[in-house]
């Protein structure tokens, strides 16, 4: 669960996130790239979010998660 703010001045659809998980020493240990067709983010403004997907490790293993927004696409009319 997070939250994703839109700083542009168009509302915004078709998020990616990138899902980085480290380990203890910081060595990326699985990543995952994921689209969040539902969300839409009005221009200006920050709405909560939570991703699901399948990592190819057991929850214990990595300490730290990254997530960044890789792109996204200005929202039109059928999003």
């Amino acid at each position: 669960m997070g939250t994703v703010r839109n700083a542009s001045a168009r509302d915004v659809a078709r998020i990616w996130f990138r899902v980085s998980v480290r380990d203890g020493s910081g060595a990326l240990v699985d990543t995952l790239l994921i689209e969040d067709r539902g969300l839409i983010v009005p221009a200006g403004k920050s709405v909560p979010f939570r991703l699901s997907g399948w990592l190819s490790i057991r929850s214990m293993d990595g300490v730290r998660t990254d997530v960044t927004v890789e792109r996204a696409r200005t929202a039109g009319k059928w999003d």
